[in-house]
């Protein structure tokens, strides 16, 4: 399994297999779309049973208004578990008698996904600890690895300076019976941009 973190700063979209969990040999073929404004959006090839139905009698089977929905599916894709809650078919295209027989396609809007483990509900207890990274969390924090000298003898700059990275001592506060830390992780030697769009190498 693939430990990079999906990006959800950015629209993607990650095509996999997918399930109910009560469900697991019936894997449907789909993509798992992010976008800011729509939020995620699962495509599928195939469909999962949504329509509301009772078994009269043995080979009779009324169907009800309404649409069924799935607190939970799991998927496999670009190489992670994913978990999706909040499950809700808002669309789909079934065939019956068609000249030409193609899948089905059914759109399942999710609430919230769950990146890199499979489990049956959101109140199952399954993580002792988490790591989140933030951009400019160091900034609301009050805190940088970062430490600037610009030179300036007699009190008049003269262009000279460094720019290098410290250690920072972690922050922790404990909250609910939980610890959080605040921590830095050393910056990546990358290419740096400014808000102008100027290229500027990494900084030692």
């Amino acid at each position: 399994m693939s430990h990079e973190p999906l990006n959800l700063d950015d629209d993607g979209e990650w095509a996999g297999e997918w399930w109910i969990p009560d469900e697991p040999d019936h894997k449907v073929p789909g993509t798992l779309r992010y976008t800011s404004t729509d939020g995620l959006t699962l495509t599928l090839i195939g469909t999962f049973e949504d329509r509301i139905s009772t078994m009269m009698s043995p080979g009779v089977v009324a169907f009800h208004e309404g649409r069924r929905t799935w607190e939970v599916i799991h998927g496999a894709a670009e190489q992670r578990e994913i978990t999706l809650f909040g499950c809700v078919p808002t669309d789909g295209k079934r065939t019956y008698g068609a000249r030409v027989q193609t899948p089905d396609k059914q759109i399942i809007t999710s609430v919230t996904a769950l990146i890199g483990a499979h489990v049956s509900s959101e109140d199952e207890v399954v993580f002792s600890a988490a790591e989140v990274s933030v951009d400019n969390l160091g900034v609301w924090g009050g805190t940088s690895v970062f430490e600037g000298f610009w030179g300036a003898p007699g009190g008049r700059p003269d262009g000279s300076g460094t720019i290098s990275v410290k250690p920072v001592e972690a922050q922790t506060v404990k909250a609910d019976g939980a610890d959080f830390i605040l921590a830095h992780r050393p910056p990546h030697l990358a290419v740096l941009r400014s808000t102008s769009g100027r290229d500027y190498g990494p900084c030692a």
